[in-house]
């Protein structure tokens, strides 16, 4: 006999995109560790970034629609991209003591 547990995703998970906002993927988005909690961010969004770039889905009645959305999410990764990184970079530089000027 084989059993799986599905865990319920938390109440404000962040990676509504693999989860569906109804199981946990275990992801590790969602970390009380901010430091995992970007890093794991980063690498999904990577992931997601990656999935744009190589769709090949494409429907001839809605392609125009199709190329829009995928500019708009390609658009919308890396400014999150530029984000987590930046503030993985700032908790990486603090715990190695170095100081902003």
């Amino acid at each position: 006999m084989t059993a799986h547990i599905d865990l319920a995703c938390r109440k404000h998970c962040w990676n509504l995109i693999d989860s569906y906002g109804m199981i946990c993927t275990g992801c590790g988005c969602c970390s009380k560790v901010k430091k995992d909690r970007y890093e794991n961010r980063i690498r999904c969004l990577e992931r997601w970034l990656q999935e744009q770039y190589e769709f090949d889905d494409w429907m001839p009645e809605f392609r125009e629609t199709q190329e829009r959305n995928i500019k708009a999410n390609i658009r919308s990764f890396k400014r999150q991209l530029r984000y987590y990184r930046a503030k993985l970079e700032a908790i990486q530089s603090q715990e190695s003591g170095e100081v902003d000027d």
